[in-house]
C-alpha cells in the first residue's frame, strides 16, 4: 500500500484522517497527521479558525448522537412543552463535557431558533477559546 502524502491533504481531510486512523496499525502516520495539522493550525490563523470550527461541530454532533439516546433528555423535551424550569434543566448528556479545544469549561443553554425555524436544541460555549456549538436535539415525529 503506498504512504498517503498528507502534506498535500486539506485541514478537513486530515481531521477526517486523524478520527478514523488505527492508531495500534499505524501508528507513525497518526503521528504524521498530527504533526501535520500542527503545522498548519500554527501557521495559518485562517486554518487554526477552520481547525478549530470542525473540532467543535465534530464534538458537537458526537453530543447529539449520546442525547438522542439518553431517556431524561426525552423526559425533558415533553416537560418543556409545560413548564418554563424544565426549560432551564440542562439533560446529563452534558454533564462533565468539556471544550474540546481548551478543555475549558462549557455552558449549556437552551436554543429554540427563531420563529420560522424547527431548530431546537442546546448551545454550547466555550468562553475560553470564544467557541460555541448547537447540539441539535432529535424530534420525534
Amino acid at each position: 500500500m503506498n504512504k498517503p502524502n498528507y502534506s498535500a491533504y486539506t485541514i478537513e481531510e486530515l481531521i477526517e484522517s486523524k478520527e478514523s486512523i488505527n492508531r495500534d496499525a499505524w501508528p507513525e502516520r497518526f503521528i504524521e497527521i498530527e504533526d501535520r495539522i500542527q503545522y498548519l493550525i500554527k501557521s495559518s490563523p485562517a486554518e487554526k479558525a477552520k481547525y478549530n470550527e470542525l473540532v467543535f461541530l465534530n464534538f458537537c454532533e458526537s453530543l447529539r448522537t449520546d442525547l438522542s439516546y439518553a431517556v431524561d433528555d426525552d423526559i425533558l423535551s415533553i416537560l418543556r412543552l409545560f413548564s418554563k424550569k424544565a426549560e432551564a434543566a440542562i439533560p446529563s448528556t452534558f454533564q462533565g463535557e468539556v471544550c474540546p479545544l481548551c478543555k475549558g469549561e462549557l455552558e449549556v443553554s437552551y436554543y429554540s431558533g427563531s420563529w420560522f425555524s424547527f431548530t431546537r436544541g442546546w448551545l454550547l460555549t466555550c468562553r475560553n477559546c470564544n467557541t460555541e456549538g448547537i447540539v441539535e436535539q432529535y424530534q420525534h415525529r
